[in-house]
């Protein structure tokens, strides 16, 4: 499989844990200094990948929870002072 076929793919659908999970992996490896400079730039380009699919994730939760709590609030429940 490619490097896009994996971005298009099988990354995409990555759940935030496991995608956090090989990005910490990725950082350990990363200050090792002990990578050659071309593994260095693949594991670089991978981490990037992976953060944007945690940033995603991460957004959408909040998105969720926004809507949630917009819900709850025109539900009626707890009143404010």
């Amino acid at each position: 499989m490619s490097q896009i076929d994996k971005q298009s793919g099988g990354e995409k659908e990555m759940r935030f844990e496991e995608a956090f999970k090989k990005l910490q992996e990725i950082v350990n490896s990363l200050e090792s200094g002990q990578m050659p400079l071309e593994d260095l730039l693949q594991k670089y380009e991978e981490g990037r990948r992976l953060l944007k699919i945690c940033d995603e994730k991460l957004n959408e939760a909040e998105q969720r929870i926004i809507v949630l709590s917009a819900k709850q609030d025109n539900g009626g429940g707890a009143k404010e002072n």
